[in-house]
């Protein structure tokens, strides 16, 4: 065969459905009409055709000039507008409906109508053409009519879900009175609303029979959380896991099947894609809103797990022979990513670059454009929804994550998408490790035990007599060859970064941060580690699982040099369900030292000049108290400081094990103590090491803090010294050795991934150290206030950055003592490159916040939110009022009678960071700018150091979704 298709469309979703027809051998060319800038990628068999599809009758000249075997509309507008209707009577085939049946869609009030006529569920609700009617209704009805809808087609933008009923009333005067859809907001539906779990259920018919699509679930609103605007939608996944066999046979039984059978028996046969937009409520599934064509974004994610040919799909159901078609699916989860352009849903930025396709593309993901312009080669935006992002992957949570890498791969300025799409679905997935039956399960130890033997034996070591499956460990110490050895032995856990584990779906790392945490203890007492034994219990056990924990284990064990002996597995049903519902597991290894080693005296025997050896890596991180507070489902958010890793992947990062590369420096004799900095932290762990009458001092500018520490310290609000008492801040182990021997012992230290410090000096602390920048007003009020204050204030003036040489602020600081740094930005240099310079100035001066002050210059987003939580800024105007430049002369121009000044943290998005505090200044009858600035500059300058106080001294901070303000006075 070789039939030829009309695709009409031009989003994401024709891309979709074209890339999908190409697999069809049944199909020689694909006209898609008017498409888009990534049509041409699918390759020779489709072809993009310049035409208008909202004017029906160019549309159906097109096709008797071109004769295509099948129409395939994907958009509503053309359906409303009566295309199929058209092309039917020149006896063209069309998968989609006549105009009548589109009415489900396109006439909200009379598909409302037809619900309550059919008796099939949806939310209680009346139409209204005046806004008085439709008020009163909303004010007195004995349900929550807080739904309004526009009964046209407004493009999915066209319903308002209101948080209350002064809400609901604005948005019917918006629609009927102000006419903000224009005709298609004639009428208004007023719904009741309703609360449940939503689900896009898909259902292709040919008006007599219907085959359900893959459950799905889209997610409307702009932004992370269900905030802002309502969009066509932001992301979607497949499929949706939570829809019980009951709901499922309700959906069918008395939604979909009520709705065909309704349509045909009111003449109005409906052949095309039934989209049902439902809510799954305590008393089951009720209808939201029906659609006439396929949804976007759900077809991006429900096709790809599509295992069926496309054509034939639609050409049975134009000819009445969907019966005989069998719908096949791949075993596996989607999920797709909408990119948007800046200022969607309203009005949308275009023009800009579109980078990293091909990049994203050759990470195995399917890239589906929609608002895309190809020319001279490139792509480029052309407004709205601009592309989606697909991950195909075995199961939901590693198809969101991959989605999410992908989108953070495709580099347009001036866009945005969400980064929370499915979490809550990930948060609700049950997470047992079995899908046997609860209790003991003896097979699946049994299977456990062989799937972990290859891991075990790789473990083997001299001494070894038994390694695994006996009723206790056997060892031979002689093997160990040590002379007047003791025996050590140490037990440990991996604690709340096993949650961190299960809740992300990564256990294969868990298990060396087990050993670490053994195998480390026991060596600050100088002991070689010879065995390891592990206890796993779990309330069911998951064979696959617990042999991606055994193999983590293994692999820390033979890093160490320990065998892995014995395991005692157990299923412990009712106790692990008051825990984590998951599994739990502890380890506990023994090793041999000398009698006589420095690890066992007391005191030295002469007190000598010693040094601290600090070796680094990324170590164990415990942050229950911060990451409980943060949105559920935070480790699959891409991290602020590396957009390529997401929390999940930073914190799950393995813990370093010190054996090899201090072994031989510890049998040498020459590190006299050793602290492996675990809970306490370094203020804690460090004493343990060493007499009382002695103490180490550390160096903080001898290594850098790792950017995980920092972005903890911040988003928990949590003090210097708490920090030191919790976290390791990137020291894992610490070796005292006497400042003579430390050449010879770090030339000992062979693992040259560790990071290796001299560490002399002063205590370790986080100062709040600022950077002041400007014309220097307020910066010398904030100077003042130092001094005045010197012996109750948390600020320490560190530097002044400026981009002129010759300001007043420059001097002043220089007068003061403050380094000062001078940016005049190059000819060819951009402002990345210029906003890079002055990044790498602050991170060398330790900078903590920065604080702008009359600083005119533009910065880049990357640089702003790089200092998320940690730049504010001070506008002269009562914010949200009167933003931007000339804010005074805004003021007089609106005749208020009050403005004032407004410290507030600094966003990409001018002057909307969320606010830290407000002055007011009265504006008098005889006022102009240069007196209201006067007076402003007396408030600015008494409101913005005590702003900055407050942010120095921890007692506020910008909280994790960067829209209020955490207070912890």
């Amino acid at each position: 065969m070789s039939e030829t298709v009309l695709l009409l469309g031009s989003g994401s979703r024709e891309h979709t459905l074209a890339w999908k027809l190409v697999q069809s051998h049944k199909v020689n060319k694909i006209y898609v009409a008017p498409g888009n800038g990534g049509i041409h990628t699918l390759g020779s068999k489709v072809q993009t055709v310049d035409l208008d599809i909202k004017n029906v009758d160019k549309v159906v000249e097109w096709c008797l000039q071109n004769k295509p075997q099948l129409v395939v509309v994907g958009p509503e507008d053309p359906l409303e507008r009566g295309v199929v209707d058209k092309l039917s009577e020149k006896g063209i085939r069309c998968f989609g409906p006549n105009r009548a049946a589109a009415q489900i869609e396109s006439n909200k009030s009379f598909a409302k109508d037809f619900m309550k006529a059919h008796d099939i569920p949806t939310a209680r609700y009346q139409n209204f053409k005046d806004a008085n009617e439709a008020k009163n209704f909303i004010k007195n009805a004995n349900f929550k009519a807080l739904v309004v809808k526009a009964s046209g087609l407004a493009a999915g933008k066209g319903v308002i879900v209101a948080a209350n009923v002064e809400e609901a009333c604005n948005a019917v005067d918006s629609i009927l009175v102000n006419k903000s859809f224009g005709s298609a907001g004639d009428v208004v539906v007023v719904e009741e609303l309703l609360e449940g779990d939503e689900v896009s259920v898909l259902a292709l018919t040919d008006g007599t029979h219907f085959k359900t699509l893959l459950p799905s679930q889209d997610h409307k609103r702009a932004y992370e959380n269900d905030r802002g605007p309502n969009t066509g939608g932001m992301g979607a996944y497949c499929p949706y896991p939570f829809l019980d066999s009951k709901s499922v046979e309700i959906i069918e039984r008395d939604i979909l099947r009520k709705t065909i059978d309704g349509l045909r028996k009111d003449g109005k046969p409906f052949v095309g894609l039934l989209f049902a937009g439902l809510m799954i409520t305590r008393d089951g599934p009720k209808v939201i809103e029906f659609n006439c064509r396929f949804g976007d974004p759900e077809t991006q994610s429900v096709i790809p797990l599509l295992d069926s040919d496309l054509y034939d799909i639609f050409n049975a159901c134009t000819q009445q022979k969907l019966n005989t078609i069998e719908l096949k699916w791949k075993n596996k989860s989607s999920c797709g990513v909408v990119v948007a352009s800046e200022g969607y849903p309203n009005t949308p930025i275009k023009g800009q670059l579109i980078e990293g396709i091909d990049e994203a593309i050759k990470a195995g993901l399917l890239v589906f454009h929609g608002g895309t312009q190809y020319k001279d080669n490139k792509f480029y935006n052309s407004g709205g929804r601009i592309l989606t992002v697909v991950a195909v992957e075995d199961d939901l949570g590693t198809a969101v994550k991959n989605a999410l890498k992908g989108a953070n791969l495709i580099k347009i300025e001036h866009s945005f998408y969400r980064k929370d799409i499915a979490n809550k679905a990930l948060i609700r997935l049950p997470k047992s490790l079995d899908y046997k039956s609860s209790g003991v399960d003896i097979i699946a130890g049994e299977e456990l035990v062989n799937k972990i033997k290859k891991f075990t034996n790789d473990t083997n070591r001299s001494g070894v007599m038994d390694q695994i499956g006996g009723f206790g460990a056997l060892f031979d110490l002689k093997a160990a060859k040590y002379n007047d050895p003791i025996l050590v032995s140490g037990t440990d856990g991996v604690g709340t970064k096993l949650r961190v584990a299960l809740e992300y779906g990564k256990v294969d790392t868990v298990g060396i941060d087990l050993v670490a945490m053994c195998v480390n203890d026991i060596l600050v007492q100088g002991a070689e580690p010879l065995y390891f034994l592990d206890y796993y219990a779990c309330s069911k056990l998951d064979v696959n699982i617990g042999a991606k924990v055994v193999e983590g284990i293994a692999k820390g064990c033979k890093e160490s040099n320990c065998a892995l002996i014995d395991l005692i597995s157990k299923s412990h049903l009712k106790m692990l369900k008051l825990l984590f519902n998951k599994f739990m597991f502890r380890g506990r290894d023994s090793g041999l030292r000398p009698l006589h080693t420095p690890a066992t005296e007391t005191k030295p025997a002469k007190t000598t000049p010693s040094t601290t050896l600090c070796l680094g890596k990324r170590g164990r991180v415990t942050i229950s108290s911060v990451t409980t507070s943060l949105t559920a489902g935070f480790q699959w958010y891409l991290t602020p400081f590396d957009k390529t890793k997401t929390f999940g992947d930073v914190l799950l990062a393995p813990t370093k094990l010190y054996v090899k590369p201090l072994l031989k420096a510890i049998q040498s004799g020459k590190i006299k103590a050793l602290s492996h900095i675990t809970g306490g932290g370094l203020i804690e762990n460090i004493p343990r090491t060493l007499p009382k009458h002695l103490a180490v001092v550390l160096d903080a500018s001898k290594w850098e803090v790792q950017d995980i520490y920092k972005w903890i310290k911040s988003e928990g609000n949590i003090a210097d010294r708490e920090m030191l008492k919790t976290f390791n801040c990137g020291l894992g182990m610490i070796c005292i050795v006497s400042q003579s021997d430390a050449p010879s012992v770090l030339d000992m230290i062979h693992s040259r991934p560790l990071f290796r410090f001299c560490v002399n000096g002063d205590y370790f602390f986080f100062s709040h150290r600022q950077d002041l920048s400007g014309s220097g007003t307020n910066f010398q009020a904030i100077a003042d206030y130092v001094k005045q204050n010197a012996s109750n204030t948390a600020i320490d003036l560190a530097l002044v950055v400026s981009d002129k040489k010759d300001v007043e602020g420059v001097a002043r600081a220089q007068r003061e003592g403050i380094t000062t740094k001078i940016f005049i930005k190059k000819k060819i240099e951009s402002r990345e490159e210029f906003d890079e310079r002055i990044q790498k100035v602050l991170l060398e001066h330790s900078i903590d916040i920065v604080c702008l002050a009359g600083y005119m210059r533009i910065m880049t987003e990357t640089f702003v939110n790089s200092w998320s939580g940690r730049m504010i800024n001070i506008h002269p105007s009562i914010l949200p009022l009167f933003k931007g430049m000339a804010a005074y002369q805004q003021a007089l121009d609106a005749k208020v009678k009050l403005t004032g000044c407004t410290v507030h943290f600094v966003t990409p998005e001018m002057d909307a960071g969320p606010i830290i505090a407000q002055s007011p200044i009265p504006i008098e009858v005889n006022d102009t700018v240069d007196t209201l600035m006067e007076k402003g500059k007396r408030i600015e300058h008494q409101t913005y150091p005590k702003a900055l106080e407050l942010l120095a001294r921890g007692k506020i901070a910008l909280s994790s979704d960067k829209n209020s303000i955490v207070y912890n006075i």
